[in-house]
């Protein structure tokens, strides 16, 4: 299993409901839930809901065996909401930060020569051109 595409697909399966729940209801629409993620607290900013968000997200992952899941839950369990490193911080540098792996199946792969940025596998070689016009 690549835990990295599991964990990212895990975080759409757990937001896209979200979203449906708030544009099913009558009263509300989906920039509350956005306005609501991104709202940080009165007292100094930090964005509280967004962290018990990405928490709760992180705590549904459903194979605990992960060694990624227990790299997140070791690095942000003992840490106090408000303080860093923040939920959203490490969910980040695990999903997104990765490199090793393949941006469109999740094998591994290797960075473009061009924006060193995106990895492919051998896979998408031929659509390589259309990332970079």
């Amino acid at each position: 299993m690549n835990e990295v595409l599991a964990m990212k697909m895990h975080y759409i399966r757990y937001v896209l409901p979200k979203c449906m729940a708030f544009l099913l209801d009558c009263d509300f629409k989906l920039d509350v839930l956005i306005k609501s993620l991104l709202k940080g607290s009165h007292r100094d900013g930090f964005p509280q809901y967004q962290e018990k968000f990405i928490r709760d997200c992180i705590r549904k992952f459903p194979y605990c065996e992960a060694a990624l899941l227990q790299q997140q839950v070791m690095s942000i369990a003992p840490v106090e909401i408000g303080n860093d490193p923040t939920a959203f911080s490490v969910l980040t540098q695990a999903l997104f930060i990765d490199a090793d792996f393949c941006t469109t199946c999740g094998e591994r792969g290797q960075r473009c020569s061009l924006c060193n940025m995106v990895t492919y596998c051998g896979l998408i070689l031929s659509a390589t051109p259309l990332l970079h016009p």
